[in-house]
């Protein structure tokens, strides 16, 4: 039962709004300083997981946001998956 009139909301237009809003909020950010940038680190090979990463790299870029995309294997030694998240939390 609606209370009220409905209003069609086009998803689209919407997401392209909210990303031109975040592009010029990291690009006023990123004035004379380092701007964000996104690391991804991923272990294994599931489908999902890897079309979720993707689309979060490919939101950054569209918001002016730098991002880099670490894929290791599944059976990657725990040793140097931490080494290398160590490496990306000290890098300024």
């Amino acid at each position: 039962m609606s209370s009220g009139p409905e209003q069609l909301i086009d998803g689209k237009a919407v997401a392209e709004t909210i990303v031109s809003e975040v592009a010029a909020g990291t690009a006023d950010f990123s004035k004379g300083r380092r701007p964000p940038f996104l690391a991804v680190v991923i272990v294994g090979e599931d489908p999902a997981s890897q079309a979720y990463v993707k689309s979060k790299v490919t939101a950054a870029a569209r918001c002016g946001i730098g991002s880099t995309l670490i894929e290791l294997a599944a059976a990657v030694e725990p040793a140097y998956l931490f080494e290398r998240l160590d490496r990306l939390n000290a890098d300024p």
